[in-house]
């Protein structure tokens, strides 16, 4: 038996709470695995990278690059700019999505 394969993420661009009523859209009417990319103002990478990261270099790359279930959007959904974001992680948790956050582009993908 073969696994379905994994689709490429639809992409949004977040614009606030009316963002996450898209998002739920769009993988509510989707079949199979879920996979649906969010992205966040760039002007977010830095508080983002600190958020993440307990011990934030002074120097060198920021990447961030975390993946967990919905309880890791908590980190960050009282950040300035991503208003409505608590919305996104009662139904991400309530679906079971996994969620990877990444940046220096910063981005939040949510996929079974």
């Amino acid at each position: 038996m073969q696994d379905k394969p994994v689709p490429s993420p639809t992409t949004l661009l977040w614009q606030g709470p009316q963002t996450v009523e898209e998002a739920r859209r769009l993988v509510t009417s989707q079949e199979g695995p879920v996979a649906l990319e969010l992205h966040l103002p760039g002007n977010l990478h830095h508080t983002l990278y600190t958020r993440l990261h307990s011990q934030a270099a002074a120097e060198g790359v920021e990447e961030v690059s975390v993946e967990g279930d919905g309880r890791l959007l908590r980190r960050i959904e009282d950040l300035p700019g991503v208003e409505g974001l608590g919305v996104l992680r009662e139904w991400v948790e309530e679906a079971g999505l996994k969620v990877r956050i990444v940046s220096p582009s910063p981005a939040i993908i949510l996929y079974s």
